[in-house]
């Protein structure tokens, strides 16, 4: 029988909720704003991709180390300090200068980001029973349906009446808002675990390892074909890194920021792989669609964040749902239905141009939603089904970082796609080579669903 959420936490997740709010919202505003901050900034794809990516991984780096602070320190100060620090850094983004100046706040701006988001993540898993994992899950993850919704259509607003600056400027005002509701409803805490200490080697192994898989994504789609000496040099080393980080693990009796001991259970396993395959799926084409819309169908700003409204309305009508239905049957099927439902969503862009009918993409776009809404919920409920109190933090920590893992592959993936097919195109206009780039990306994309299917086979079948 489900139980009601307690409304103490209800209020605990409200203060969550506004303050992971202003996160979400600049993750997706600045797919917008990239076509006019390539121009602005007179830079290119390539370059401008990290300031995506970047801000992503600095996130991975900040979701160990907010554990260690967990442990050490009160959580409340925790999740207070790091939103103020993350509106420091979004004012700082606002006034950048140069490609350069923009990277390196990007990535502080994510660094701080990640903190208030595994913080928050963190303090509700330590307050919930198990029993309402599965609701409390969807009511966290309402930034995830409102941010796409929303913050498009703010970017591409802001755009037509100021510049790409106020995007990082009028998120401030959320922020604002957030300071007082984490003073009032988050209660202070103990530290989770004072006698842990931070795995700064593995941390470094983790994020070193990233940061060059990426970067030898990115180096392949800039060279003249795609499996050059660059791209096998940092593709091979981050697999070295990852290869210590196992050693490591091993050496250190799972004393390490992501034990891999959690691994031994299946649904632990299957939950992390399907996180990752999934955050590719979601987060590469909210970087690739506005593009589309605007490179290939000629949309302005504002346009391209409308169209994608359907997608956001989509996640919006089933999250509730699915929340329940997760809280009565488990992870698997749930899962399943959900890939197929995205998988319609998705195949249309792989023959879409710029005859094709918008009403039909707009159709599309809401069945994506629905779709989405469903596959990174179960797992995320899977992997801390079962989870002593002790471990939870350091679980997620290994959540969070699979998470921005996934998604940085996933924009580096999609723009590398995008300019190997743009570089390998000869006798053809830019315009028809960009189409071809972002149908061969959704191509990809089809594919990694697909492949998501054998995780979500190994998913909770029913909650006890």
């Amino acid at each position: 029988m489900n139980h009601k959420i307690p409304s103490t936490i209800k209020r605990v997740a409200f203060a969550i909720i506004l303050s992971s709010f202003a996160p979400m919202l600049y993750s997706t505003m600045i797919n917008i704003v990239l076509k006019n901050l390539i121009t602005a900034l007179h830079t290119t794809l390539s370059l401008a991709q990290w300031g995506v990516t970047g801000y992503t991984l600095a996130l991975t780096v900040a979701v160990p180390i907010s554990g260690w602070l967990l442990d050490h320190f009160n959580a409340k100060k925790v999740a207070l300090i790091s939103i103020v620090i993350f509106g420091i850094f979004s004012l700082l983004c606002g006034f950048a200068w140069n490609i350069e100046s923009f990277i390196i706040f990007r990535i502080l701006q994510g660094f701080s980001a990640g903190l208030n988001v595994t913080v928050g993540m963190s303090i509700l898993m330590k307050i919930a029973p198990s029993d309402i994992l599965g609701r409390l899950m969807a009511l966290i993850t309402i930034p995830m349906i409102f941010g796409p919704i929303i913050g498009p259509v703010i970017a591409g607003i802001l755009l037509n009446v100021a510049s790409w600056r106020w995007i990082f400027f009028a998120g401030l005002i959320l922020i604002v808002i957030a300071i007082p509701m984490i003073i009032k409803f988050i209660p202070d805490f103990e530290p989770f675990n004072p006698n842990n200490r931070l795995d700064f080697i593995g941390i470094s192994l983790l994020a070193l390892s990233a940061a060059s898989l990426i970067f030898g994504l990115m180096e392949g789609a800039d060279g003249n074909y795609f499996f050059n000496l660059e791209m096998i040099i940092f593709n091979g080393f981050g697999i070295l890194l990852l290869l210590t980080y196992v050693w490591w693990n091993r050496y250190n009796n799972n004393q390490t920021v992501l034990p891999l001991r959690f691994f031994e259970n299946i649904h632990f396993s299957a939950a992390m792989a399907g996180m990752f395959l999934s955050s590719i799926v979601i987060n590469g084409p909210l970087l690739l669609l506005p593009l589309f819309f605007e490179n290939v169908k000629k949309f302005t700003p504002t346009q391209a964040a409308l169209i994608l409204i359907p997608q956001g309305i989509g996640m919006l009508i089933a999250r509730p749902v699915i929340g329940k239905v997760i809280d009565n049957i488990g992870s698997r099927l749930v899962t399943i239905i959900c890939l197929g439902i995205t998988i319609i969503g998705t195949l249309p862009f792989i023959v879409s141009d710029s005859k094709t009918g918008i009403i039909w993409l707009g159709v599309v776009l809401f069945i994506r939603g629905i779709g989405v809404s469903g596959i990174q919920l179960p797992m995320m409920t899977d992997i801390f089904l079962g989870m002593e109190n002790n471990d939870i933090p350091a679980a997620s920590v290994g959540n969070q970082m699979v998470q921005n893992v996934g998604s940085s592959f996933g924009t580096a993936i999609m723009t590398a796609v995008v300019s190997a097919v743009v570089n390998s195109s000869v006798g053809i206009s830019r315009r028809t080579a960009n189409l071809h780039g972002y149908q061969m990306s959704f191509l990809v994309v089809s594919v990694v669903i697909i492949v998501m299917i054998v995780p979500s086979i190994f998913l909770s079948h029913k909650r006890k």
